[in-house]
Formats: structure tokens, sequence, C-alpha cells
């Protein structure tokens, strides 16, 4: 009886391998010389200095569309996969923002917005430049611009948050139109996950599209891996810090009342981190394509030659 093509033993399966492994090892040497780890720590330092003023202008931007108290019930769906010292953290400064919060959009609102906009851009900048790091790119936009296409993903990234919050509190009431019976809750459950996750995933897409310089403009590509690899990379390894947080760590022994605070800058070093491999995987399957797509115009050019000779 013939083997079958799909035997771990044929030529396939072992090329498919062999190129796996080449990728993998690729990457790891791309990651160690761009410095992901070095990077990503600047990006969670500056990220730390930015989250307050994100949640400031997250809950002053989703409370003119929603209750404060609703963003902050979404806010604690992430209980389960972020370390609570940095949920107590964040819950706490959401909370204590909607309960401070008047209703309305005067002119001190507006300039509120704007300094937290503003101020929560420079997380984005610094993210922005680690990306282009990874891609191997170097920055030529000018300094206005890219001030302005700061602010303008910053913006994004807000109103992106606040819409994947609205849509996870409509999913439920949707579903109840529906006759599911005793799977309701299990169905629920998945479809508002699904549908964060599928929120993080298109965030992360038009980031790597148009976060970086590009010097090779390209067309927004669905297919590359990065996005829904950093996506479910994320999930596990913030889920695995908090259990390891929450089960293990001594932090509050070793930092005291700083606990807090370590726990928050290091989980916001791991989400860097995971966000920049994402972006070194993108990186690495662009240089995969662009170097087949040579040496295909290369053995092209080899072939007319020799018909060119022959003839």
């Amino acid at each position: 009886m013939p083997i079958a093509s799909d035997s771990p033993d044929t030529p396939l399966r072992r090329s498919k391998r062999k190129r796996a492994m080449g990728f993998g090892m690729r990457l790891w040497s791309q990651i160690n010389e761009d410095h992901i780890g070095l990077i990503a720590a600047g990006v969670a330092f500056y990220n730390i200095l930015a989250l307050f003023p994100a949640i400031t202008a997250l809950m002053a931007i989703g409370g003119l569309l929603v209750a404060p108290s609703e963003i902050v019930d979404q806010i604690e769906r992430f209980s389960h996969i972020v370390p609570k010292d940095v949920m107590d953290i964040i819950v706490g400064q959401a909370t204590s923002i909607a309960g401070s919060r008047e209703g309305g959009l005067g002119l001190a609102a507006l300039v509120g917005i704007s300094f937290s906009i503003w101020s929560a851009s420079k997380g984005m900048g610094s993210l922005i430049e680690g990306m282009n790091v990874a891609y191997d790119e170097k920055e030529t936009r000018g300094i206005v611009k890219l001030r302005l296409f700061t602010l303008l993903m910053t913006v994004l990234g807000i109103l992106g948050l606040i819409f994947g919050m609205m849509a996870t509190m409509a999913v439920p009431v949707v579903l109840t139109v529906f006759p599911l019976g005793p799977l309701g809750n299990i169905v629920t459950f998945a479809a508002v996950w699904g549908t964060l996750l599928f929120a993080t995933w298109l965030g992360l897409s038009l980031i790597y599209r148009y976060g970086p310089d590009h010097s090779h403009p390209h067309n927004f590509d669905w297919k590359l891996p990065g996005a829904p690899a950093a996506t479910l990379l994320w999930l596990v390894a913030s889920g695995a810090f908090a259990f390891y947080v929450g089960n293990f760590a001594s932090y509050n022994e070793s930092f005291g009342s700083l606990a807090g605070v370590i726990v928050l800058l290091l989980w916001l070093w791991l989400s860097a981190y995971v966000v920049l491999l994402g972006a070194e995987v993108n990186a690495e399957v662009r240089a995969d394509a662009r170097a087949k797509a040579e040496r295909a115009r290369e053995e092209e050019e080899r072939q007319a030659e020799g018909r060119t000779a022959t003839a």
C-alpha cells in the first residue's frame, strides 16, 4: 500500500519542517539583533506614563456614548487574564474618573480631553518607533507630520476600544433574541470573547500596516500572521503572567507598596514585547516573500537568456 502524501516521512513534510525551522532561526536572530526586549522596556516606560491620560481620555470620550460605569464593567472583563494588581490600578483610576466626571462637553472638558490625548500619544509614539526597528525601517516623516499622525493613531485607538466595548455590550442583547436554552451562557461567553479577540486582531493589523514608515508601501494584507499570532500569544502570556503573580510571585514582600506599579510595568513590558514580536513575524514573512519574488525573477531572466542564446 503506498504511503500517503501527507505522511511525516515524505520529502514534502521534511521540506516544510526545514523551512519552518529556518524561518524560526531567522526570526530569533532578528529579535536578538533588534534588541526587542530592550525596546519593549522603553515602550513600557512611556506607556506607564501614558496610561492614566489614556484612561482619562477613554472615560471622557466613552462617557459621551455610554454610562461611565458600563465602561468600568467592560474593563473588569479582563480580570481573568490581567494580573489583579494591574486591574486594581486601572479599574481604580477608571472608577475614580467615572465618579467625578460631570455631564456635558464644555470648554474645560474639551481642554481636558485634548491634554489627555496629547499625553497618551507619547505611548503610541514609542510603539511606532519600536515597530520601525522591528520592520528595519527609517523614520522619514517630518516632526509635524509624525506628531499629527501619532495623535490620529491615539484617537483611533481610543475610539476602537470604545466601540469594541460597545460591541461586547451589544452581543448579549442580540443573543437574547435566539432560543439558546442551557447553552446561552456558554454561547454568550464565547461570542463576547470572540468579539474582543477580533477587535484586537483588527487593531493590531491596522497598527502593523500604517504605524511604521514603510519604505516599500503595500496593500493591507489580512493574511499576514503577525496580528493573529500576537493576539493569541498576548492572551496566553497575559493569562499565564496573571496566574504566576497571583499564585507564586512575592512582589509585595520584595517591593512593598510599589508592588502594584512593578507588576504593571512588567505587564506593559510583556504586552509591548508581544506586539513587537508580531511586527517581527510580519517583517520576516515579507522579507521571505520579497526573496522568493527576487529568485523567481532571476530564474525567469536566466530562462529568457537561455532561450535567446538557443535561438
